[in-house]
């Protein structure tokens, strides 16, 4: 048809959108290259804890939250590690409200001996004081299994918009790992999401058009 016709120089310039990878679009969604006026909506929102009252119930004192959640400079080495048994339960602050989109676990290849990953993991929002009894027993906002691919590759896992939109405090309870063993370790945490003082935007979220 004569439409067709019209059409068809236009779709053999058209390109497909070009995929990246969670850290790859926050490098492109961060720092000094961020255009003036564009909002950010896959942020890590490391900047936004409140870092002097984070708190980490059984880690150990020397591998503790700090390594894996505040540090991501330190040797790789360097992990979170549960102190008593395999359970772990990380109350994080924001400075101030946020809405989190998105949760990554990662753990190296080697982790301290009888240690292994989170696997099953609760969320709770806005319960600064939950303990171990209430994380196992009270209705969680979010709570998910992670593959040992999940936490090899650090995949994002994402969250509930309708859950996770006004947030002053997350607790992550890591009820179990994945090898059953006596003790969980990761080697990073990684939050993501928006302050609410920005609104979410079209910053070509996962799929980029190149120029």
């Amino acid at each position: 048809s004569s439409a067709g016709t019209h059409l068809a120089p236009l779709l053999r310039n058209l390109r497909p959108p070009q995929s990246y990878s969670m850290e790859e679009l926050l490098k492109k969604t961060s720092g000094a290259s961020q255009p003036a006026g564009v909002i950010r909506s896959h942020d890590d929102l490391a900047s936004q804890i409140d870092e002097k009252n984070v708190e980490c119930l059984n880690e150990s004192p020397s591998q503790n939250v700090r390594n894996c959640l505040l540090s991501p400079q330190r040797e790789s080495e360097a992990v979170l590690l549960s102190e008593d048994d395999e359970q772990l339960l990380i109350k994080i602050p924001f400075k101030q409200i946020v809405r989190i989109t998105g949760i990554c676990f990662s753990a190296a290849a080697e982790l301290p001996e009888e240690s292994s990953a989170p696997k099953s993991v609760r969320l709770f929002v806005n319960s600064p004081n939950i303990d171990f009894a209430e994380a196992e027993s009270h209705p969680a906002a979010q709570e998910f299994e992670l593959s040992t691919e999940d936490v090899m590759l650090g995949k994002r896992i994402p969250l509930k918009a309708v859950k996770f939109s006004n947030v002053t405090s997350l607790a992550i309870f890591v009820q179990s790992n994945q090898g059953d063993t006596d003790f969980t370790a990761m080697s990073r945490l990684l939050l993501i999401g928006v302050a609410a003082g920005e609104q979410f935007g079209e910053l070509k979220k996962i799929e980029v058009q190149d120029d």
